[in-house]
């Protein structure tokens, strides 16, 4: 979490992490935000395995959605 306060890494790859740990609401906060940042993995939301677990939840259908893919 320093990491990504000091902007040495992608909130979608902290993202990843909170999904494996199944902490899906603070893992969708953070790909909102990456959104948000128009950070550059934020276009690969829809084909990470890793997030697999998120694609039901309507708040990450709603960020790919806003990324447009």
């Amino acid at each position: 979490m320093e990491d990504l306060q000091n902007g040495a890494v992608s909130p979608v790859l902290v993202a990843i992490v909170l999904t494996a740990q199944d902490r899906k609401k603070e893992a969708i906060d953070l790909l909102a935000e990456a959104v948000a940042q128009r950070d550059p993995y934020s276009v690969f939301l829809k084909t990470y395995p890793f997030l697999a677990s998120l694609r039901g939840e309507p708040r990450f259908q709603e960020l790919v959605a806003k990324v447009g893919i």
